[in-house]
Parts: structure tokens; sequence; C-alpha cells
């Protein structure tokens, strides 16, 4: 009898664990590549260092990181090119503050932003979410 007191509370457990690690979350994928549901056509600033990368299954969000050896203006100006060549409605190209950027981008289902800041020594980051509705 007490065995299945002791036994109950951890089966429950083991369970809820399970269906937390099942159901996705945000799952970090590592550095050094695009995450997999980042479509094909997206523009990759080159050359352009992966930094961090994060797939969140459950709301259909991905997120990375790129060091980028140029300044976030030239960032910004092949953003806003190379977006509307591959077929990316941009509504939204903000300079927020001196040196940060924000700009949102769409097609179909897919919406996304990129925030691109200048960094030291004319180096700049750029983070590139992306979320299918």
């Amino acid at each position: 009898m007490q065995l299945i007191r002791v036994l109950k509370p951890v089966c429950g457990l083991l369970v809820l664990l399970l269906l937390l690690v099942s159901c996705g979350g945000e799952t970090g994928e590592g550095s050094g590549r695009v995450p997999d549901p980042v479509p094909d056509e997206f523009p990759i600033y080159s050359p352009a260092e992966i930094g961090d990368s994060y797939v969140d299954h459950e709301a259909n969000r991905t997120r990375f990181e790129m060091q980028i050896d140029d300044d976030a203006e030239s960032v910004v100006r092949f953003y806003t090119v190379e977006l509307v060549n591959v077929g990316y409605l941009v509504p939204r190209i903000e300079e927020v503050t001196p040196g940060s950027w924000v700009i949102d981008f769409r097609a179909g289902e897919l919406l996304g932003s990129i925030e691109i800041q200048d960094g030291d020594g004319g180096s700049s980051i750029a983070v590139v979410e992306v979320n299918r509705s």
C-alpha cells in the first residue's frame, strides 16, 4: 500500500515530464547554421557568422542571430532590396534609435522582423525572427 502511495506521484511527474518534452516548446538549436524552419529563399547576408538560434515549435516561431562585418546601414540596404527580390512584402523599415533598425516583412502566412544594431568597429548584429501564423 505504501509503495502505491509513492509510485502514484512519481508516475504522475513522469507523465507530466514526457508531455512537456513531447509538446515542443523552445528548443535551442545551437549556433553556426540557419534553423530549418527558416524558408530556403530567405536571404542571408554574406559574409555573416550565424550565432545562436532558437525554434519554438509550439508557437511556430524561429529566431537566429548573425554577426556581420558591415555597418547596420549596409545591412538595412541589403535587406530592403533582397527581401523584395525574393517575394516578401516589407511594410516597415525604421531606424528606432541611431544605429538601430527594425525591418518587418511578410509573405503569405509567414511574418517576420529583423532587428539590426550597429556593433563595434563597423560591424553589426542582426536578429531575425520568423513566425508562421
